[in-house]
């Protein structure tokens, strides 16, 4: 009877964990959505001098860098074309915003870098969304 149930749960644990391409490559774009969410985060209290630039700079760096290996991830993966578009648009809106906030930094642009934090947390929440539709 033990055995029975062993073999059962572990079934249903196989069963469960079973994704489909398109909730694997969701799953693997949760850094992406994070990094959005920091970066508008962080411009907005570097626009307040409560964070250091060094920081925000470093964090842009390690932000592209991820960026790289997602839009990687997106075309390797087996998931719907229409949903790799929309990783896409949103990885590279990203990658764009986070090179402008770069510069906006460079240039204490203040007013930009304000534009652009609204920029990043705009694509979290449209990865939000995109994630919350295919859950």
């Amino acid at each position: 009877m033990r055995a029975l149930r062993v073999v059962a749960l572990s079934l249903t644990l196989v069963a469960c964990s079973h994704q489909t391409p398109d909730q694997k490559l969701l799953q693997s774009m949760g850094p992406v959505k994070s990094w959005a969410g920091s970066l508008a985060y962080m411009s907005e209290q570097w626009n307040r001098s409560h964070v250091p630039t060094s920081l925000l700079r470093n964090s842009i760096k390690a932000a592209q860098k991820e960026l790289d290996g997602a839009r990687k991830q997106i075309d390797e993966s087996p998931a719907t074309g229409s949903l790799k578009a929309k990783l896409h648009a949103n990885v590279d809106a990203l990658r764009d915003a986070a090179s402008a906030l770069q510069q906006a930094i460079e240039d204490h642009d203040t007013k930009a870098a304000a534009r652009l934090g609204a920029t990043c947390q705009q694509i979290h929440d449209a990865l939000d969304a995109i994630e919350r539709a295919s859950a």
